[in-house]
């Protein structure tokens, strides 16, 4: 299965802050999901848009929202953090967070009706 983790980062503050973290949270999710399969999935696309000065389009509290393109055999996962939660992260825990929000993402996501009988506990296995 193919695996991709891309990032909106809304604001040069933002961007500064988590951009390592991301890169970092990409090549993990690389790495543990190596080898992992799923019925019916053959690519996960997930973006993780994290609120700034700039844009924040996110709601009130982290959301999680998914896609699922059945003639494909594609999933996209997109992960909302609000700019309020990003701000209130010391800079130490950044590369932490991106993760946990990662992980948090995929614990919580409802799939669609379309991707019935799919789950995501292998993925969630091999990240943690």
């Amino acid at each position: 299965m193919e695996v991709s983790l891309t990032a909106r980062l809304g604001g040069p503050e933002v961007g500064i802050l988590f951009l390592a973290g991301v890169v970092h949270a990409r090549k993990r999710l690389k790495a543990a999901l190596d080898g992992v399969s799923l019925a019916g999935l053959d690519v996960m696309d997930i973006t993780l848009h994290i609120g700034g000065s700039i844009t924040d389009i996110s709601p009130a509290a982290p959301s999680v929202e998914a896609r699922y393109f059945k003639q494909r055999r594609r999933l996209k996962i997109f992960v909302s953090i609000p700019s309020a939660d990003a701000r209130e992260l010391p800079e130490e825990d950044v590369g932490r967070r991106v993760t946990e929000w990662l992980v948090d993402g995929l614990e919580s996501v409802a799939l669609p009706r379309s991707a019935a009988g799919m789950t995501l506990g292998p993925v969630l296995s091999a990240l943690r």
